[in-house]
């Protein structure tokens, strides 16, 4: 979990390690010096070794001699393995088995999100503050690339309560980047060791504080883990295991990152969003989608222009912007994924719940200056829910 306001290196030590230690496969000699394949994981190495039949005729002084004749040695037999295909076969993740793996592999990959939610942004900042110096160069260029950078990483910890590290303005920002620096309390800068990153459990062990400064942490980060743990095992509900599963399952971490980035910041990531259009399209070109390549084509059209439309319909008509282009995007997105038939409940959905949480946020001083109302997560809302329960669902929540 990340315990801090951000977590890198030991979210991922955690994560990679707990995800290895699942697959440590063995293996076994053949008498001829094959080597039987290893995919059945440690336990499986135990039960072959345990139930193995032992050397009938047992040498203790082997003979030296490399011509003589020799016992040959058994081969161990995993159970349920493929020796052709080293893998975990897919059997053992059905049911609550996959339920289960599929939620543990959704707290990891939730903890690394929360890295993403909060770096992704200052990275995008600093970048474009690179670019404006180069295009504009001057003798106080580099110091003043520089400065926007600190003072990016400065704008967006207003956000995301995260305390940037503050330099003079020539001095160079901190090399930043979803895998340095290390985990750091973003009150006292204490380093965070890898098992107060553990997802969720470090989260109520520590009592949502830092262990060395008693300094609170956000709900966001275990709320994370947690939606991105049900989303996983959501998919593994609907898909079962195989590949279909894996990309649906980066499909439902995209938007996740995809809605609390927009939330935080009202940006909407090219670096996200326009992987996410291509992906969707390739995943129903390889079928692993129920809606084939022309649905998905439509529905990435379709997503696009409709917002574009109304974008520029409300443009002319007031003189302001009531989107940006991410929101377009990610519909395109969405229709690729979930099809054209979708994209109707998703927009009136996201819209419904947009106005009640703008509403609400009015008249309990809740809005931010400017008076906005990101629509992106809202609309990862309703994809998600589309996902989850499909489009005709979704359609008799609003009365249609």
């Amino acid at each position: 979990m990340g315990a801090a306001c951000d977590g890198t290196e030991a979210e991922a030590e955690a994560g990679v390690s707990s995800v290895a230690g699942t697959g440590v496969g063995m293996c076994a000699e053949t008498s001829s010096g094959d080597r039987a394949a290893a995919g059945c994981g440690l336990g499986g190495f135990i039960v072959a070794t345990l139930t193995a039949s032992p050397n009938p005729n047992p040498n203790p002084n082997p003979n030296p001699n490399p011509s003589a004749s020799a016992t040959p040695r058994p081969r161990l037999h995993f159970p349920h393995c493929d020796y052709a295909t080293p893998h975990m076969p897919l059997e053992l993740l059905t049911g609550w088995i996959g339920l289960l793996f599929a939620g543990l592999l959704g707290l990891l990959v939730g903890s690394f999100l929360n890295v993403v939610i909060h770096r992704l942004p200052i990275m995008l900042e600093r970048r474009w503050a690179a670019e404006c110096a180069e295009l504009h160069p001057s003798p106080a260029g580099a110091g003043a690339g520089a400065g926007a950078g600190a003072g990016a990483a400065a704008h967006h910890s207003a956000h995301t309560a995260h305390t940037a590290h503050s330099a003079p303005n020539h001095a160079p920002a901190e090399a930043l980047n979803l895998l340095t620096p290390r985990s750091r309390c973003p009150a006292c800068g204490a380093g965070i060791a890898w098992y107060q990153n553990i997802p969720l459990l470090s989260y109520a062990l520590l009592r949502g504080r830092c262990s060395a400064c008693a300094a609170p942490i956000g709900l966001r980060y275990p709320l994370v883990e947690l939606l991105t743990g049900i989303g996983f095992a959501w998919v593994m509900h609907l898909h079962g295991p195989g590949l279909a599963t894996l990309a649906w399952m980066g499909f439902v971490a995209a938007v996740l990152a995809l809605a609390f980035i927009d939330w935080d910041t009202t940006l909407l990531p090219d670096d996200i969003t326009l992987p996410l259009v291509w992906a969707g399209l390739i995943v129903a070109a390889l079928g692993w989608n129920t809606i084939d390549l022309g649905t998905a084509l439509w529905g990435a059209v379709a997503g696009y222009v409709s917002l574009w439309s109304i974008y520029w319909a409300f443009k002319l008509l007031t003189g302001k912007e009531g989107m940006g282009y991410g929101d377009f995007k990610l519909l395109a997105a969405l229709g690729a994924w979930l099809g054209w038939q979708a994209l109707l409940p998703v927009l009136l959905l996201a819209s419904v719940l947009g106005a009640v949480v703008g509403i609400a946020m009015k008249y309990s001083s809740g809005l931010r200056e400017g008076g906005y109302v990101p629509f992106g997560p809202f609309l990862a809302f309703g994809g998600l829910l589309a996902l989850a329960l499909g489009p005709a669902t979704l359609l008799g929540w609003i009365g249609l």
